[in-house]
């Protein structure tokens, strides 16, 4: 049920994370398969995510600071360039392989958190990040012989 949600209108959970992931799970090919450029598609997916969430965040919850303003655009602002980025590696490679890359996130994450935020994983993190790491090797395609793997569009086979 949707939070808040009357008894008359429940939407199952279940359901709606299923059609979440089917809708991420297609972005990069259906991204791959438009003919508009890239920084566009950028443009337009925000504008879209932005007008669907601003009924909520509209809502009066009540004051909010100078600084959380800040944090939410500065957070706008790196997943437009995220989306950015993202979209135009497509041109350059692959989509399992910017799959690949884009989705490495808790590697990342494992890495570089006691470094910026003195924030150390625990055994399961590391595992979690490890098994990400092995799986982008094994998953990875159009794996050369000798074993490597290429990232780069200068490296297709």
């Amino acid at each position: 049920m949707i939070a808040g949600g009357s008894p008359q209108h429940r939407f199952p959970a279940g359901f709606a994370l299923l059609i979440a992931v089917a809708a991420v799970s297609w972005a990069a090919i259906l991204v791959r398969l438009c003919d508009a450029p890239s920084l566009g598609i950028a443009f337009y997916r925000m504008l879209f995510a932005t007008l669907a969430i601003l009924p909520w965040g509209l809502r009066s919850t009540g004051p909010v600071s100078l600084r959380t303003y800040g944090l939410a655009v500065t957070a706008g602002v790196l997943l437009g360039l995220h989306f950015a980025t993202w979209i135009s590696s497509l041109a350059f490679t692959t989509v399992a392989s910017s799959v690949v890359l884009v989705s490495a996130q808790p590697v990342f994450t494992a890495v570089l958190g006691p470094l910026f935020l003195r924030e150390r994983p625990g055994g399961r993190a590391w595992t979690g990040s490890a098994s990400r790491a092995g799986l982008s090797r094994i998953w990875s395609p159009r794996r050369k012989p000798g074993g490597s793997w290429p990232i780069l569009p200068t490296e297709s086979a």
